[in-house]
């Protein structure tokens, strides 16, 4: 056998429950749900590389399964146990006074965007309705600092792992799958709910492995397992680290995370606003809909999708296809990781890797290291970064064809309302755009 012992820093708060979401007792790590998140990063390294029933024969040979008991072993031991608070830090739509002066909070720039900060953690503090009546429903997290020991036990494995003769597989290649797991988590994952927008990050601990190291150990156990000549499937089906899109990262010049997560979280919803009313907006992961401005008709996306089956649109879910993640840079400030993994049935393979290559240019050019926020109902509050001063404002005559992307329009208000955007209208409706974004056509 092999051990090791990693200390995990939670750097964002992470939302975590177990049964019972409505308590603070509850709200804990867990090496459950740990462990399912190491695998899913995990998969990663191999999605492309096998097809999908060797992709879970593979997985069970180093996590487990129902036939037999994972040959990795992990034990959680709080070194600084975080402090739990319930998530109560807004009036209605706003932030809380005291909490948005603590935080230096922007506010939005219009009333038709949502707090960067509440938009990432949707769902977490929301009113429904239950036996007639509306309650509010909030959740409890771990505030940030949190430190725990990780302790992973390998051993020898067999593949596959039903298979009395099956190959055995060397503690040194289960602990490499195991630490490669662990590495990728900590750079780009993050636990609990909204793991994906942000919440839940871990540091980057002492002793993890860079991402050739990661490759290089999951090719070494395909070649140990699989038969000589195996063929790599044409299609791959589940997210892949070969195929994402490369990585970004931002430096934020703030040791504040939920500052952090809000300035992202404006940044995030400035780019989908530009996709407001348009059916690529799917791109972006499932539930949405879609509906014109002055329309009360509202069409859900992913009518199409391939494992609909008989769920109606609304209630059918594909995870969002990117990952935010909080890290932790030289000086001590924070940083964000951005990686998105193009999806072939989001709608498609080419409009995912469009919208999604856009969705990085766009954060990359509107979320900066700012550790002053920006004036309310400047151009570019909640953003991130400022044009550059003096820089030339497209001027527009109302009535003037322009092009947006792909598509064309006419102006309807040609003056830059207080968050810089102006007015024009498609074909579907009309909305606000960046004047930046407009090509004259006439």
């Amino acid at each position: 056998m092999a051990s090791e012992t990693f200390t995990l820093e939670l750097v964002s708060p992470a939302f975590l429950a177990g049964a019972d979401q409505s308590s603070a007792e509850s709200c804990e790590l867990r090496v459950p749900s740990l462990r399912g998140q190491l695998r899913w990063w995990w998969r990663t390294l191999h999605a492309a590389h096998v097809d999908v029933p060797t992709l879970r024969r593979l997985e069970a040979a180093v996590w487990g399964s129902t036939d037999a008991a994972s040959p990795v072993r992990l034990s959680l031991k709080p070194v600084k146990p975080p402090k739990v608070s319930l998530f109560d830090h807004k009036e209605k739509s706003r932030p809380k006074p005291q909490f948005e002066k603590a935080h230096n909070l922007v506010r939005p720039p219009n009333n038709k965007t949502t707090q960067g900060l509440f938009y990432l953690a949707y769902g977490m503090d929301e009113n429904i309705k239950e036996h007639g009546k509306t309650i509010r429903k909030q959740r409890y997290y771990l505030e940030p600092g949190g430190r725990w020991d990780l302790g992973m036990i390998c051993r020898e494995g067999r593949f596959p792992v039903d298979a009395k003769n099956g190959k055995p597989i060397a503690t040194e290649l289960i602990e490499r799958q195991a630490r490669a797991a662990v590495s990728l988590l900590c750079r780009y994952g993050g636990v609990g709910s909204k793991a994906r927008k942000g919440f839940g990050s871990f540091g980057e601990f002492k002793g993890n492995i860079d991402e050739e190291a990661c490759r290089k150990g999951a090719y070494d156990l395909r070649k140990a397992c699989l038969p000589e000549g195996y063929k790599a499937p044409v299609k791959f089906e589940t997210p892949s680290r070969d195929h994402a899109l490369p990585p970004i990262e931002i430096p934020l010049g703030t040791t504040d995370p939920w500052n952090a997560l809000d300035r992202l979280g404006f940044a995030v919803q400035g780019y989908a606003q530009h996709y407001a009313h348009k059916e690529r907006k799917e791109a972006l992961g499932l539930p949405r809909r879609i509906h014109g401005p002055h329309s009360s008709a509202a069409t859900w996306l992913g009518s199409s999708h391939p494992y609909l089956g008989k769920t109606a649109p609304k209630d059918f879910r594909h995870a969002a296809p990117v990952h935010y993640h909080l890290g932790k840079g030289n000086n001590g400030t924070l940083l964000v990781r951005v990686i998105a993994f193009p999806s072939s049935v989001l709608p498609d393979a080419g409009t995912s890797d469009t919208v999604l290559k856009g969705l990085l240019a766009h954060i990359e050019a509107n979320l900066g290291p700012s550790t002053t926020a920006p004036a309310v109902g400047a151009p570019s509050a909640g953003a991130g970064k400022q044009p550059p001063a003096g820089a030339p404002a497209l001027r527009f005559r109302k009535g003037q064809r322009v092009r947006v992307g792909e598509e064309e329009a006419t102006v309807l208000d040609p003056r830059p309302g207080r968050n810089g955007m102006i007015y024009v209208n498609f074909e579907y409706g009309s909305e606000e755009v960046d004047p930046k974004d407009c090509t004259l056509l006439d």
